[in-house]
């Protein structure tokens, strides 16, 4: 009987979904649904409308750190929004995407070991402190592995995405 009760105070409830995360996993799971549906016009307005603004990344990571990164960034949305509508169809339409997972990376982390060195990047980049940056990933029901997209925040208009700001922060 004290086994049981030991085991079961060993499980832990999952941690709650913030406003900020389920909102997240929301769009994204209506661009996952456009996608099946090979709505390649609406899935390329849907990721159009998250590319940072300079002042938003300014606000972010200040005048110095976006001045590295800023015409990269630019030139990797082009990149992104000629090809990254067709590329989500197509691994959409494979079946794989049942579930959207929003991970806070920012917060407290007992561990770091599992974020990646882009995240740890953007992380200590950070001017406003008080931001939350999450990453998203697409996966199959159940998988713990999956397609990340990195670098998602919230800013006083609409859901921002870095991509991958990190490599160059």
């Amino acid at each position: 009987m004290i086994a049981i009760l030991m085991a079961a105070a060993l499980v832990q409830d999952p941690p709650k979904e913030s406003e900020q995360q389920k909102e997240l996993r929301e769009a994204w799971t209506a661009i996952v649904a456009l996608c099946k549906e090979e709505k390649k016009d609406d899935v390329a307005k849907a990721i159009a409308a998250m590319e940072f603004t300079r002042e938003e990344l300014v606000a972010l990571f200040g005048e110095e750190k976006t001045a590295k990164v800023y015409e990269s960034y630019q030139k990797t949305w082009k990149d992104v929004l000629q090809e990254a509508p067709a590329d989500l169809i197509k691994r959409a339409k494979e079946g794989k995407w049942e579930e959207v997972e929003v991970i806070e990376i920012t917060g407290t982390h007992d561990d770091k070991k599992d974020l990646s060195g882009m995240d740890k990047n953007v992380i200590a980049a950070l001017v406003d402190k008080e931001a939350k940056v999450y990453n998203v990933r697409l996966k199959a029901k159940g998988d713990s592995s999956g397609f990340v997209l990195r670098t998602f925040v919230k800013t006083k208009t609409a859901w921002r995405m870095g991509l991958k700001i990190g490599k160059g922060l």
